[in-house]
Order: C-alpha cells, then sequence, then structure tokens
C-alpha cells in the first residue's frame, strides 16, 4: 500500500464518519425533538457526542485533503477551491444550528408547573 493509498483511504473514512454522524445521528435527535419532552431531552444529549466524532473526522478529512492535494500539486483544480469555500461556509451555519440547538434543550429541560384543570381558562358564556 501506497503513501497516496493510505491518505485516499483515510480521507474517504473520515468523509464517511462526518457524514455518519452529522446526518444520521442529527436525524435521530431531530426525530426525537418531536415527540415528548423526555425524548426530545435525549436527543439533545446526542450533541456533545456528536460534536467530538465531527471535530476529529473533520481535522483527520482536511489534514489528510491538504497532503493529498499537495502530493497531487491540485491547487489548480477548481474543484478543490470550491470544497475549500464550501467548508468555510458550512462552519458558521453549524455555529446557528448550535446555538438553536441549545436553546431547544434549555426550553427541553426546563420544567413547567402542571397546569391545572381546563375549565380555569374557559369562559363560559351565560
Amino acid at each position: 500500500m501506497t503513501w497516496y493509498s493510505l491518505l485516499l483511504f483515510v480521507h474517504i473514512v473520515a468523509v464517511l464518519a462526518i457524514s455518519a454522524a452529522a446526518l444520521s445521528l442529527e436525524w435521530l435527535g431531530l426525530g426525537k425533538l418531536r415527540k415528548s419532552r423526555d425524548q426530545a431531552r435525549s436527543g439533545i444529549d446526542l450533541g456533545p457526542a456528536l460534536s467530538v466524532i465531527v471535530l476529529a473526522s473533520l481535522l483527520v478529512w482536511l489534514f489528510s485533503g491538504v497532503c493529498l492535494t499537495v502530493q497531487l500539486s491540485g491547487w489548480n483544480f477548481t474543484w478543490i477551491k470550491v470544497a475549500v469555500v464550501a467548508t468555510a461556509l458550512v462552519a458558521p451555519l453549524g455555529a446557528i444550528t448550535g446555538r438553536r440547538t441549545r436553546a431547544i434543550g434549555v426550553s427541553a429541560s426546563a420544567t413547567k408547573p402542571a397546569r391545572p384543570n381546563c375549565s380555569h381558562d374557559c369562559r363560559i358564556l351565560s
């Protein structure tokens, strides 16, 4: 196995890990958000593990991608430039999503007092 083959394999595995973590686990978490408050909280609890997996995979992906690009002298390829710009644009979107997810987590963990009888709110017109 050559150095290039090993880097390409690591690069592809990192992309798959990012996809699996960021898409699959996030979809599971969002699916739980639509359910009860307890399930929403368990969906939010996936966040820290998701962040660690995505960050580690992102660093491996970027490092292997830069190494592959340098080996191939590929900075002249347009698709590499587009990929770098797209990756840079995803970071602010992740920050926005993270803030919203934290807000949902705070809301899901807040205990609201049980609502008394509904007849309290109803007005009977006579």
